[in-house]
């Protein structure tokens, strides 16, 4: 059902149209996109213009503006305004101060005969510390039958060949697992950080053929 009011005494405007302030009949109508309403103009604006534009220039230009204001008014688009709310809360961890082994990779000392001279190999790994804190990385003695960290030993069966590791690239610190004695230090800067292992194999009766090894532990203290 339609419910009209008057914007003035010669122009009427209902929910749906605009009708022409000269009596002419409806002039506008509205179509709803998203809960906004617009008037969309018919070209019936146009002839009634024109044909009111010939009467005298009084009465003529007060029944167009009448018409313009009219249709203008109808054609505002009308907008709902949401009602919100608001609420916070509050995201939290606690950061411990903690360190992990995040990469290891084997030492090979390679393919030897006789070893009648030094076998020198490399190999590197990663600790992985929380930013700030301090640690000391301690290798073991490896699982050799006798070996300890100053001389560790590769096994093939009962037979062993005898190795060392050290801390520096010249060979003669050596890298054991006696904390602050022996050990590597460094301070955690939340990223990987690499260590590097210099290892020896020094000249020593060579036993039978085969592949010799050992399994060191790497132990972080913080």
């Amino acid at each position: 059902m339609e419910q009209g009011w008057r914007l003035t005494t010669s122009s009427r405007i209902t929910e749906d149209r605009i009708f022409d302030p000269f009596e002419r009949g409806l002039i506008a109508d509205s179509r709803r996109r998203g809960g906004v309403r617009f008037y969309l103009s018919l070209t019936l604006i146009t002839d009634t213009l024109l044909s009111e534009c010939r009467k005298p220039a009084g009465e003529a230009m007060r029944r167009v503006l009448t018409g313009v204001i009219a249709v203008c008014l109808g054609a505002m688009p009308v907008s709902v305004q949401a009602a919100t709310a608001t609420g916070s809360f509050t995201a939290q961890i606690t950061i411990e101060g903690a360190c992990i082994v995040a990469t290891t990779n084997s030492l090979n000392f390679g393919n030897a005969g006789v070893i009648s001279a030094n076998i020198d190999q490399a190999t590197t790994f990663q600790v992985q510390c929380t930013s700030g804190t301090a640690y000391d990385v301690g290798l073991n003695a490896g699982t050799g039958a006798g070996a300890n960290t100053t001389t560790r030993k590769m096994t093939f069966g009962s037979d062993t060949v005898d190795y060392q590791m050290f801390s520096d690239v010249n060979r003669t610190v050596n890298w054991g697992d006696d904390f602050l004695i022996d050990t590597v230090g460094d301070t955690g800067d939340g990223s990987p950080q690499t260590f590097t292992i210099y290892g020896r194999v020094p000249p020593q009766a060579t036993p039978g053929a085969g592949t010799y090894t050992d399994t060191v532990t790497i132990t972080v203290q913080y």
